[in-house]
């Protein structure tokens, strides 16, 4: 009896599988109509390959119905019922990408309480944008702060690997908004804002490191952090490092890099980077002209 049992396990396990290959190579066909992939597109040959599998709940494939529908041309009607109707149905299947849509449609109608139904969605589905514009929402962008909601979705949206909410998290809690201050958070979210590409965490972590403010002060990281959040984008940092070189922090005094550094931060409309390069000017008048009487006086 045991034998049996696991025999009929092992061939359904087979035929679900075969089954999922099926399904997988029948959802690429309708792709390939949709896009015109080395076929001509017919929205309507993919309907029919889509609908048998969006009764069957395969993922992706009701959300294609949708786009299809409400598009509309290549041998289908346009049906914004009908699109609307699969969009739903694809949101109930898991699809988060649908849901965040459904939910731009509510905003638009200025149905802020079903947006927000939708988008939260979205976020249960995964969908990073949606949990995202959740944290940006409750953090005072469309509805009543509410700060510790903003953490919440910010959060799951750092865990889903997004740079912009692990930044965003950091400095609610840096402000001690919807949180007590902790700067132990506050380096946490950074650093991985940072590690995820995110410009202005890495010039925010480098002033960490530069001030010494909550953390020890450390030149060297600051330097590293300064020249990343730069290369990434954001070229503040260009100020800080230049004076550093100028004033030898961390580094060996080195007037020429730190000009060239001012001179970028210049070129990039930062106007302290500008006032910087006219004091070295200044300052080097006066000592061009304090060594030429010198000079003069020894003639004498």
């Amino acid at each position: 009896m045991i034998k049996q049992i696991i025999l009929y396990i092992v061939v359904l396990t087979m035929i679900h599988s075969i089954e999922y290959d099926i399904d997988k190579n029948m959802l690429n066909n309708a792709t390939s109509y949709i896009a015109g992939l080395n076929m001509k597109k017919d929205y309507k040959k993919a309907k029919n390959i889509l609908l048998p599998l969006c009764s069957k709940k395969i993922i992706g494939s009701c959300y294609l119905l949708s786009k299809v529908y409400f598009n509309g041309g290549y041998g289908l009607d346009k049906n914004i019922s009908k699109s609307k109707h699969y969009k739903e149905l694809s949101c109930k299947y898991g699809v988060g990408l649908a849901c965040f849509n459904i939910a731009k449609d509510f905003f638009e109608e200025d149905k802020d309480a079903k947006g927000i139904y939708y988008l939260k969605k979205s976020c249960d589905n995964y969908l990073v944008k949606g949990c995202q514009a959740l944290g940006l929402i409750y953090e005072g962008r469309g509805v009543n702060n509410d700060y510790k909601k903003a953490i919440q979705f910010y959060s799951k949206a750092c865990t889903l690997q997004d740079s912009f909410s692990c930044y965003a998290k950091g400095l609610l809690y840096l402000k001690g908004l919807g949180t007590n201050k902790d700067f132990n958070e506050v380096v946490t979210c950074f650093e991985k804002a940072c590690d995820l590409k995110n410009a202005n965490s890495c010039y925010s972590l480098a002033s960490i490191y530069y001030y010494g403010k909550y953390q020890k002060q450390d030149y060297q990281k600051a330097i590293t952090l300064y020249k990343k959040s730069e290369k990434l984008g954001q070229p503040k940092g260009l100020l800080t490092l230049g004076s550093m070189y100028y004033k030898g922090l961390g580094v060996d005094k080195n007037v020429t890099k730190a000009i060239k550094l001012f001179k970028k931060c210049c070129d990039n409309n930062i106007s302290m980077g500008c006032d910087a390069l006219e004091k070295i000017q200044r300052e080097s008048l006066k000592e061009n002209s304090k060594t030429k009487n010198n000079v003069q006086t020894k003639a004498r």
